[in-house]
């Protein structure tokens, strides 16, 4: 981490927020400024002082005892009546009532649908025979129809052979034509394509010869001048940078010397500085120079040259690409139309096996339809004597059904009414709707397995909080803690980190703007009958303690110059000072080098604390 990120976190940590840490007294505790420490100077000390990490959670019981609708294959249930939340209630009472309405009278459809399949059993039954005589008058009218049909398409495929053959014939004649014509435009636009790119080359050629030429002279010399100029600024540049950079380390190896000493150091290291300016806008000067030769020192010839050789250079792109693309475009021609003549001769070559199968094909599906119409006539017979055992088996499986959707229905309706599984308090579950959190209540919809609401078991509890991101690197499993519920001021209640999510979240989820945290929970070494889940708890992490070493307030502490200073009293004069920060709370920093012992450091807004 660099100095001025080391000093930008120092300061930021000023700002009292939700979740910061904090400065603890405990048993070896910093000390507290007297009113001679608090006008505008601090006296620094060596002490101790402890760094913590404030956040505020919920308590909730580790063991609930689930209340939800167990029912099965229904959804969008209303919640028709629910105890509040926090009542007590006895094993067996009622916790919730689901409106049973949809499902009372799905069960009384069900009842009324088994009623109507009885008689309609009976009523198909009849129907069966009734239908075994329309068929056996089908299959003799299908006889007649195949065989008329037949017919017909012995005459119709002797018409589609000879129409065929004549638009064939007369296609092919055209399309040999086509080609023809095709291969004498190829060659044609073949010889007219490579004379315009032999005279587009010899142009580009032409063009790119001038202007070899004339870079090869003066235009070279001249860059060669400009860029010897700027090598000579940055060389003298960095000479004066190192000048610059021994008179400041002769100016800090000399902070005991002499007022007169000191002064005369400061002087060198401003001329030194005002060198590298003057080194700076030298080497600037030479620069723009570079670029205005660059950009104007060009004579008027070379830009024409340039702009010639960029236009023969697109010219003779233009002639490939327009060669090309006609080259392609009568190839294509060329090969279409003799795969059209190909295509064509072949059709017409299998027209007339095409026509012979097809007549084939009639006579075999003619044949086939009688011997299918004779098979029908038999399995008509045999399939009325198998009909009504087939249909009392479906019957009997439509019964089955609907006696199997009429006990879960039934099972459904009993269920609605949710009892406690214990005794204890009732809380409430909470859902997302609306963009925030609300309890079931009244007119709620749940479905089977929601949990409308728990008992918690008071016997053991955890606390739940979110840590951000920027304090993630300073917790770790297994610190200690001391937790406070603000209803019960006296209570301290000991615990122990126990839990710390592995990837960050957002501290309102469904808010991509919200800081980002890490969900946390603790572990409580013991309770107390008067606390409850849903209490919010205010929680102090362990993290570090500093024993025995000097420490000064932050507002003691200002960053310059990529350094981090403080300004102390000597004899009635103010010394600015280089020191080293270590570890801090949000009131004091660790200094570990630039201090010592009884050093009054001037506190930047006026108090220590």
């Amino acid at each position: 981490m660099s100095k001025r990120l080391s000093i930008i976190i120092i300061l930021a940590v000023t700002v009292v927020t939700s979740l910061a840490m904090k400065f603890n007294g405990d048993d070896e505790s910093e000390p507290i400024l007297t009113n001679s420490q608090k006008d505008r100077f601090y006296t620094v000390t060596r002490g101790n002082f402890n760094i913590k990490v404030l956040c505020q959670g919920t308590l909730e019981a580790i063991k609930k005892y689930h209340i939800a609708f167990n029912g099965k294959h229904i959804n969008n249930l209303e919640i028709s009546s629910i105890v509040e939340n926090q009542t007590q209630v006895k094993k067996g009472d009622i916790v919730a009532q689901l409106n049973n309405e949809a499902v009372v009278k799905k069960i009384k459809e069900i009842k009324e649908q088994l009623e109507d399949m009885e008689v309609k059993y009976k009523e198909n039954m009849d129907d069966i025979q009734l239908t075994l005589d329309k068929q056996l008058v089908t299959a003799a009218n299908d006889r007649a129809f195949d065989t008329e049909s037949f017919l017909d398409k012995v005459e119709s495929r002797e018409e589609e052979f000879y129409t065929k053959k004549a638009e064939l014939t007369r296609k092919i004649i055209d399309l040999k034509a086509d080609y023809k014509q095709a291969l004498r435009q190829e060659q044609i636009a073949v010889k007219t394509d490579l004379s315009k790119i032999d005279n587009a080359l010899n142009e580009l050629r032409k063009a790119h010869q001038a202007l070899k030429k004339f870079n090869n002279l003066e235009a070279k010399q001249k860059k060669n001048d400009h860029l010897t100029k700027i090598e000579n600024s940055e060389t003298k540049l960095n000479e004066w940078r190192k000048k610059y950079e021994d008179a400041k380390q002769n100016r800090i190896e000399g902070e005991n010397k002499s007022e007169a000493e000191k002064k005369h150091l400061d002087n060198n290291v401003a001329k030194n500085l005002k060198q590298i300016e003057i080194a700076e806008k030298n080497l600037d000067f030479e620069r723009a120079n570079m670029r205005n030769y660059m950009q104007y020192g060009h004579s008027e010839t070379k830009r024409n040259l340039i702009n010639s050789l960029a236009q023969k250079k697109l010219h003779f792109e233009n002639v490939l690409f327009t060669a090309d693309a006609a080259r392609k475009a009568a190839a294509r021609k060329e090969r279409d139309s003799k795969r059209n003549i190909q295509q064509n001769q072949l059709y017409y070559d299998v027209l007339l096996k095409q026509i012979e199968n097809k007549a084939q094909k009639d006579r075999r599906e003619y044949e086939k339809d009688l011997a299918k119409i004779n098979t029908r006539i038999d399995l008509y017979n045999k399939e009325y004597k198998t009909s009504k055992e087939r249909y009392t088996r479906t019957y009997d499986d439509q019964k089955r059904r609907l006696k199997i959707e009429l006990e879960r229905n039934e099972f459904n309706h009993k269920n609605m009414t949710l009892k406690a599984p214990v005794d204890g308090i009732v809380s409430l579950r909470t859902y997302h709707r609306d963009g925030g959190q609300n309890e079931y209540r009244v007119g709620s919809k749940i479905h089977p397995g929601t949990v409308v609401a728990y008992i918690p078991d008071l016997s053991k509890f955890q606390v739940k909080t979110s840590v951000p991101e920027v304090y993630r690197s300073m917790i770790k499993k297994g610190l200690s803690a001391d937790m406070y519920s603000p209803a019960i001021p006296d209570l301290k209640i000991p615990g122990t980190l126990d839990f710390i999510a592995a990837t960050i979240s957002y501290k309102n989820r469904w808010d991509k703007n919200s800081p980002k945290v890490y969900e946390t929970k603790l572990a409580t070494i013991t309770t107390d009958k008067r606390l409850m889940p849903g209490t919010t708890i205010n929680i102090e992490i362990n993290v570090d303690k500093v024993k025995n070493q000097l420490f000064v307030p932050i507002e003691a502490l200002y960053f310059k110059d990529q350094d981090i200073y403080c300004k102390i009293s000597n004899g009635g004069t103010m010394i600015e000072k280089v020191v080293k920060a270590g570890r801090r709370s949000n009131s004091y920093v660790e200094i570990l080098e630039g201090l010592k012992e009884g050093d009054r450091v001037f506190l930047q807004n006026g108090v220590a604390n």
